[in-house]
């Protein structure tokens, strides 16, 4: 799995107070921000939000080098402690269309339970389930593993 080292920046909750937890976010990944009660907690948490972040995205972004990091939160107005962290984040694995000829009556049971989750994965959960005892190695999970995993567990209720 390919791996990428961004910047990120963690800061402790020190509001009077407030629950002392550590905030993680990342200067090139607008969209991951976790949290946790120490700070390898934090990093660990935000490792797996920027790589959530970062799932389905054409465009990775290039990480900032390091020593501007400072300046460039400085210039959006972060203040406070602030512990500044290269974490290597993993990122996800391209996905491949396919063409599949299905019975109509199975796409439409299909269908029925995926619900907002889509075919797609529906049937790379099934994929998954279905290999799990081949012994073939399974991939990381990933975001849309985990919702596939939770729509074949509603659908089994």
């Amino acid at each position: 799995m390919a791996v990428q080292y961004y910047p990120a920046v963690i800061t402790r909750d020190q509001r009077k107070g407030g629950t002392g937890t550590y905030t993680i976010q990342f200067v090139d990944i607008p969209g991951a921000i976790s949290w946790g009660n120490s700070i390898g907690e934090a990093i660990t948490h935000g490792r797996e939000a920027a790589a959530l972040a970062l799932e389905g995205e054409e465009d990775i972004p290039a990480s900032t080098p390091f020593d501007e990091v400072p300046a460039r939160m400085k210039a959006a107005g972060r203040k406070g402690a602030t512990i500044f962290q290269i974490v290597d984040v993993p990122l996800p694995e391209p996905t491949v269309r396919v063409n599949v000829t299905l019975p109509g009556d199975l796409v439409k049971r299909i269908d029925s339970v995926a619900g907002n989750y889509g075919r797609s994965d529906f049937l790379a959960t099934a994929a998954r389930e279905k290999l799990a005892g081949t012994g073939i190695p399974k991939p990381s999970r990933n975001k849309m593993a985990r919702r596939a995993e939770a729509m074949a567990s509603k659908a089994k209720r």
